[in-house]
């Protein structure tokens, strides 16, 4: 069973490391102005969290809510199948239960994909 700092720790590891590192090699975040990985995953998981059907101005605001200044249209360029497949590597970086598919070739990115559109 996992302690509540344990599950802080992994949290913080992978929102702060892992999701940078990963949109960084999987091409998902190129220049790290105004989005790194880590904001790009807290928008887009606390805003899902928050409103779980919001669309892309919705989460443009609730970035906004986070200091992060981003449109619509910047958030829509995101909306990408390299993006579901980061999402999906992001994921697997917090499982303590291994995944033997090849990176980027999982139909679960896909779906996710398909879902954001």
């Amino acid at each position: 069973m996992i302690t509540v700092p344990r599950m802080a720790s992994v949290l913080r590891k992978v929102f702060e490391q892992d999701a940078r590192a990963l949109a960084r090699e999987m091409g998902v975040i190129q220049r790290e102005r105004k989005l790194t990985g880590a904001t790009l995953l807290l928008v887009l998981v606390l805003g899902w969290l928050h409103e779980p059907k919001a669309g892309s101005s919705a989460l443009a605001r609730f970035a906004g809510s986070l200091g992060v200044t981003i449109s619509k249209q910047g958030l829509e360029e995101h909306w990408t199948l390299p993006t579901a497949q980061w999402l999906y590597e992001v994921r697997l970086a917090g499982s303590p239960v291994p995944d033997h598919s090849p990176r980027g070739g999982h139909p679960a990115a896909a779906a996710l994909c398909r879902g954001l559109h």
